[in-house]
């Protein structure tokens, strides 16, 4: 078995200063138990954690990785200056809490998260009705919900297919974004991404780019 040289704590010893240590870290830290971090973490990147925590390199990719359609108001949200400052926190654009998400979605829908006794219960609305509604780039023209069907355009005040797409990008950000299918020949749907989080607004989560 591995040990752990105890010497480097003698004060008479000591040649480890805090610019160096991260290397005292690593000859305290048998090699062992970094081995097993790897074997219980793994060492392959999830595909959204790349995404999103290299945002160069995300942002140069996006109109592969996540085709956003440009529009009048949005006309480079497909290139990297469009979307990258979605991808910086200090901006805010994907700030979404219960609150905002009941009144920029919800409130117009003539219903509330309190329209579901569990959480279960909105996960299931949000995977079967509200996030199919909501698909980027191609909002449907009504969305069901537990107060009946409701059209898209008249709910959220707008005109047009175009101006739906522009609403979902200023109330959504990024989880309107990821409320899509894999790109080819991808296998992860990012919509699985938005399912999991935008359910957790039940629980009282707020969520950022950095859920997103």
């Amino acid at each position: 078995m591995e040990q752990v040289n105890f010497n480097i704590f003698d004060s008479n010893q000591k040649t480890y200063f805090k610019r160096n240590y991260s290397e005292a870290l690593s000859k305290i830290i048998p090699s062992i138990y970094n081995i097993r971090d790897f074997e219980v973490s793994g060492m392959e990147l999830d595909p959204l954690d790349s995404l999103l925590k290299t945002p160069i390199d995300a942002a140069f990719a996006i109109s592969r990785l996540i085709p956003v359609s440009a529009t009048a108001n949005f006309s480079n949200i497909n290139t990297i200056s469009g979307i990258y400052p979605y991808f910086v926190k200090q901006n805010v654009l994907t700030n979404i809490t219960p609150f905002t998400f009941e009144r920029d979605i919800l409130d117009p829908l003539n219903f509330q998260l309190d329209a579901f006794d569990t959480s279960a219960e909105w996960r299931n609305y949000l995977q079967t009705d509200l996030l199919p509604a909501l698909k980027l780039n191609y909002p449907a023209s009504s969305i069901t919900t537990p107060s009946g069907s409701f059209n898209a355009q008249t709910a959220f005040g707008v005109s047009s297919p175009e101006a739906l797409h522009e609403y979902y990008i200023n109330s959504l950000g990024w989880f309107y974004f990821l409320n899509t299918s894999s790109v080819s020949p991808g296998t992860y749907d990012p919509s699985s991404y938005a399912l999991d989080k935008l359910s957790e607004l039940y629980l009282g989560k707020d969520l950022g780019v950095l859920d997103g």
